[in-house]
């Protein structure tokens, strides 16, 4: 919970003075590559040190986040969005300045750890960051889905201003996108059955 709420703070801090020019963090690092060389606006060594928890976001949600929170700011919108996921497979869109949930979605049961041959993660569900089309308004996850015993893959894509999601692929992927998303963590099953970690 306190990495929950380090990380909500981090990505929310830039969000608290919301103003239309700000950027939408739609990568992993921010960035299509995934390179790590994003940087929180304003936050330096001296900075650091100065960060409290601001006492007046609420950004309670359900589930361990392993996924990086992404932030939306819609063109002409006064309200950004963060989109964080879970391992528990629950999509949250938070107001990015109270952390009001304006959204949450159930994208299916989550794998529990004593189904899968390996891994300390428990349950399985949304482990790799989202990727957020900007143009198109829309989340594109996947996630371990555990239907009435046979698990596997889904890979999602999510509506940001309603919550609407069907399925996708990567062909359904924007371009630029299509890198970023391969580097979520996947479990394949093979032809045989048999689970690969």
């Amino acid at each position: 919970m306190k990495h929950l709420i380090l990380a909500l703070m981090l990505v929310a801090m830039p969000a608290a003075g919301a103003t239309p020019t700000d950027t939408t963090v739609a990568f992993y690092h921010g960035a299509p590559d995934r390179a790590g060389n994003y940087i929180v606006p304003g936050l330096d060594w001296q900075s650091a040190g100065a960060v409290r928890r601001d006492q007046t976001f609420d950004g309670h949600i359900e589930g361990h986040i392993y996924a990086q929170p992404l932030y939306w700011h819609p063109p002409g919108s006064e309200r950004g969005l963060i989109i964080a996921a879970t391992e528990s497979d629950l999509v949250y869109a938070l107001d990015a300045a109270t952390g009001r949930v304006i959204w949450r979605t159930t994208l299916g049961r989550a794998v529990p750890r004593a189904a899968l041959p390996c891994g300390n993660i428990d349950p399985l569900g949304v482990t790799g960051t989202p990727v957020i089309d900007a143009a198109r308004g829309t989340v594109y996850l996947d996630a371990m889905i555990d239907d009435r015993g046979t698990r596997g893959t889904s890979s999602t894509a999510c509506g940001l201003p309603t919550a609407a999601c069907r399925p996708a692929s990567r062909s359904t992927l924007p371009r630029g996108s299509r890198r970023a998303a391969s580097g979520s963590t996947r479990w394949c099953k093979t032809n045989a059955g048999r689970w690969h970690c």
